[in-house]
């Protein structure tokens, strides 16, 4: 928010408050705005060699060496000192962090970072009502599943119908398309039924309906559509403009796993099968199915084993097409197990898309992100998706620049759409 009001130095600013914020809580602020792509900046230049642009004499780099070296010792004091000099040798360009483009549209929105690129996103992918329930059920205190100990199997068999694309997002999605129709057509008190029926709060369901309205005020405030609806009127009104569906969710599965992605990522979890086994048959030996769940296992970046959460969709799952999943949050119950709750499959195409940076080697045809996650894949696609990526970021400068310029049918945002909608990841 700080730099959102155009104060460069936001540290600076914030400390100079009447209650400020401790040095370690700026320190993750601004790393959980990076995480999210809100932030860009605050890495000390790069070695300078023969190709610099300016080479720097060497009582600056001498500044800038020690600007890391009190950085790495938290004396962030002395690091802002050593900054303003740089700033004055008109150097401190890498130094300075700067919103990015799908940060200064955050800016704007009092919301949570993770809450507000969803319904950004939402908004880019022409799936705004998604976006708004699962942004509005991460706002939520709690679930409004509700899993009684002792009537488990009971609640599992009357959500079944929500559950089935390996996705607690989707689920709860499914459950409030239900839901809101009951409400719409035949009333509040009949919704409660149903409610009560499915094992899903009453009062939980009518709170996430209203934090959605709330939400769509807030897209609408920084001059985006506040519904799928809306949208397609705005679409409609456009002549050059293709009306966008407005379809359920239930019937784009694909892209709201890509937008869960997008809002989610880096929270990941790598998922990894056990060993494969086969059995002796008059044919000859063949693979042998693996029915037991506990079998799997998980892992978080860069290592570090999780269990998934007995309320997940996937909890009881025995086969994994997907090897990447998403989740809203984690939950150490023992001192040595950690769960992750509300989890999602996500195809590779997602994480290149909307995940962290791409790196591509041709030599050994593989593509990574964020150093850590590595596929098999030709060097122009790789290319191909940095360009789109690039032009998404284009197109969101351009929004913030003129916030009545409608985005949702350009070009770019269409062909990203159609190669969501048409992956065949084996997700079903």
């Amino acid at each position: 928010m700080a730099l959102g009001l155009g104060n460069g130095d936001a540290r600076a600013f914030l400390r100079r408050a009447l209650d400020p914020p401790t040095d370690t809580a700026l320190e993750h602020a601004a790393a959980a705005l990076h995480r999210v792509g809100a932030l860009k900046g605050g890495a000390a230049p790069p070695p300078v060699g023969e190709s610099a642009p300016q080479a720097l004499t060497a009582p600056i780099r001498a500044r800038v060496d020690a600007w890391t070296n009190a950085k790495k010792v938290k004396d962030y004091k002395k690091a802002d000192a050593i900054r303003d000099e740089l700033r004055k040798a008109a150097i401190d360009a890498p130094l300075r962090e700067e919103l990015t483009p799908l940060g200064s549209h955050l800016a704007r929105m009092p919301l949570e970072p993770r809450v507000g690129k969803i319904l950004i996103y939402g908004a880019l992918l022409g799936c705004i009502d998604p976006a708004l329930t699962i942004a509005a059920a991460m706002s939520l205190s709690r679930s409004p599943f509700l899993t009684p100990h002792e009537r488990r199997q009971e609640a599992a068999t009357a959500r079944a119908d929500f559950v089935r694309d390996r996705s607690d997002h989707l689920a709860l999605l499914r459950a409030y398309e239900a839901w809101e129709l009951e409400y719409d057509v035949v009333g509040s008190h009949a919704a409660r039924r149903f409610a009560e029926a499915h094992f899903l709060s009453p009062n939980g369901m009518e709170e996430l309906h209203g934090l959605r309205r709330t939400l769509g005020a807030q897209l609408a405030d920084i001059g985006f559509a506040r519904s799928s609806a809306q949208a397609a009127e705005r679409a409609e009104a456009n002549e050059s403009a293709t009306q966008p569906t407005t379809q359920p969710a239930s019937e784009s599965p694909n892209l709201v796993r890509a937008l869960v992605c997008a809002g989610l990522y880096p929270n990941l979890v790598r998922v990894r099968m056990p060993d494969t086994k086969y059995v002796a048959t008059a044919q000859g030996a063949i693979e042998a199915a693996n029915d037991d769940a506990r079998a799997i296992r998980f892992y978080t970046l860069p290592n570090s084993r999780v269990f998934l959460h007995p309320s997940c969709a996937l909890f009881t799952e025995t086969a994994f097409n997907a090897r990447w999943l998403v989740y809203t949050s984690k939950q150490q119950v023992a001192a040595e197990k950690v769960y992750v709750r509300d989890v999602s499959a996500v195809s590779p195409l997602a994480l290149l898309l909307f995940g962290g940076e791409v790196q591509v080697s041709h030599s050994s045809g593989t593509v990574t992100i964020d150093g850590q996650i590595s596929f098999e894949a030709p060097g122009r696609v790789a290319v191909l998706v940095r360009e789109l990526r690039a032009e998404l970021d284009k197109l969101l400068a351009e929004k913030l620049a003129d916030p009545s310029l409608e985005i949702g049918t350009h070009p770019v945002v269409k062909a990203i759409v159609n190669l969501i909608n048409t992956e065949r990841a084996g997700f079903s």
